[in-house]
């Protein structure tokens, strides 16, 4: 009884081992980032306040305009409330359109606040 479960496992092999040297052919392809270049808005809550962030992707400058606006009252020329409208850009920017490891960053300036309270700038994902 034994000596047929060994040749039984000896013959198994022989006919299984050309089919284990062959190495399968395996193209791994690593997915591409989709960039978001339509018009997004997105609102955010920090710090207990609500923010509306809207982003556009300008392809010339491989960079987006963002714009950051608290809904319960403008922006102010504090240093804190700019502080915070940097943060929610890049925040949001990270979190939608920079995919993996990679984080919004600022390009050039560190944003303006104009007239309305409505804080822009232009970020890029590093």
């Amino acid at each position: 009884m034994s000596f047929r479960v060994v040749v039984g496992l000896v013959v198994g092999a022989i006919c299984l081992a050309p089919a284990c040297s062959k190495k399968p052919e395996v193209t791994v392809v690593a997915p591409q980032p989709v960039l978001i270049a339509k018009n997004r808005n997105e609102p955010v809550i920090f710090n207990d306040e609500k923010f509306f962030v809207t982003f556009d992707y300008r392809s010339s400058e491989q960079a987006y305009d963002v714009a950051v606006r608290r809904a319960s009252r403008p922006l102010r020329k504090r240093p804190a409330d700019l502080e915070d409208a940097a943060r929610v850009a890049s925040s949001t920017l990270t979190h939608y359109a920079c995919y993996g490891s990679t984080k919004a960053k600022t390009v050039g300036t560190e944003g303006t606040l104009n007239g309305r309270g409505t804080w822009t700038g232009r970020l890029r994902c590093t």
